[in-house]
């Protein structure tokens, strides 16, 4: 039988005496406390259950199974207590009682007691007529009037385009023409320009613009920085030699 933490409790409480008996300087055998080696004396003890067990003649192993209360008992005997212990009762098994889920009981509604309650109020109590309303506003859905205002712009449209599918046609192919006619125009303004290219005129423009000669002495009535005379000296090197150049292929194409 498992009594769980009483019986742990009790336990702890006989380890406890032996502990006591042995500072005590006894020994316990066959139910009596004899003086260990060394001790000062011999307490009186009182003969246990033990000890009355064996003179009626009854077997020793009934004292096994008694309850742990009853042992605890006779280890007090043992240390000789005069005082009366009251030791408290262990738990036995309990019933728990399960609440039934499964049983639905009948809810009864409590009837009104005044079923046909007047509102109306005292004959003391001066009543004013309230007027009913004439000019009613009524509710106005602002955003839905919206919303299907702009459905029915895109239904329109779809429509429209529809019906005009082969109107919208005919414009697109008119203004792919008129793309098409003036890319033509274009080419036939290059074709005309390359026809009239003069090669010397074009040469002889590009001569006077490398020949020509900005002030680089002075600036504004001043000298020139050096940076900028040489990067003009430069620039009339570079010239004469591409002026060299050219003569001589001219010189070879006439001959």
């Amino acid at each position: 039988m498992n009594l769980g933490n009483s019986t742990k409790k009790l336990v702890s409480h006989i380890n406890s005496s032996l502990k006591f008996i042995q500072l005590k300087g006894l020994k316990l055998v066959d139910g009596k406390t004899t003086p260990l080696k060394g001790s000062l004396g011999v307490a009186q003890v009182k003969p246990t259950l033990m000890d009355q067990r064996k003179l009626s003649g009854e077997n020793v192993k009934f004292f096994k199974m008694i309850h742990p209360v009853m042992q605890l008992e006779n280890q007090l005997n043992l240390l000789g207590s005069s005082r009366n212990i009251l030791i408290p009762p262990i738990p036995g098994w309990q019933k728990i009682n399960e609440p039934d889920f499964n049983k639905k009981g009948k809810i009864e509604v409590p009837l009104s007691t005044n079923t046909h309650g007047s509102l109306e109020l005292p004959c003391n109590v001066e009543q004013e007529k309230i007027e009913p309303v004439k000019n009613i506003i009524s509710k106005k859905a602002v955003y839905m009037i919206r919303v299907r205002r702009r459905k029915m712009r895109i239904h329109k449209l779809k429509k429209l385009k529809k019906r005009n599918k082969y109107t919208y046609a005919k414009i697109k192919a008119q203004r792919k023409a008129a793309k098409k006619a003036a890319f033509e125009a274009m080419l036939k303004e290059i074709v005309s320009e390359g026809k009239t290219y003069n090669p010397e005129k074009h040469l002889e423009d590009m001569l006077a613009k490398l020949n020509w000669e900005p002030p680089v002495t002075e600036a504004r009535g001043r000298l020139a920085p050096k940076w900028v005379i040489k990067q003009e000296q430069a620039r009339i090197e570079f010239e004469r030699v591409i002026n060299e150049r050219i003569e001589e292929c001219l010189s070879k194409n006439k001959i």
